[in-house]
C-alpha cells in the first residue's frame, strides 16, 4: 500500500508526520471503543483519529511511535 495526500487534507499535529497518509473509515452502529496500534510494523508510523465527512477533517487524537512499541491510541466512536 502506498501512502498519499488528499486534496485539502490537514496535517496531523503529531511530531514526525511525513504529510502522507492512509485513511480508513468506520461508522459503528452503536457507540464503541476503537484501539489502533502499529506495534510490529516494519516502518515508523503514527496513528491519529479524525472526525468529519470531508476534508478538512477535525483531529481527535494522535500518537507518535516509540522505537520499540510503535504507536497506539484508544478513542470512542459513535
Amino acid at each position: 500500500m502506498e501512502a498519499g495526500t488528499e486534496l485539502r487534507e490537514v496535517a496531523t499535529s503529531c511530531a514526525g508526520g511525513s504529510g502522507r497518509s492512509v485513511w480508513y473509515r468506520y461508522e459503528p452502529a452503536e457507540p464503541i471503543t476503537i484501539v489502533a496500534a502499529t506495534a510490529g510494523s516494519n516502518v515508523p508510523a503514527l496513528v491519529s483519529a479524525w472526525t468529519g465527512t470531508r476534508h478538512p477533517l477535525r483531529q481527535l487524537a494522535c500518537a507518535a511511535p516509540s522505537v520499540a512499541d510503535g504507536a497506539g491510541l484508544t478513542v470512542g466512536a459513535r
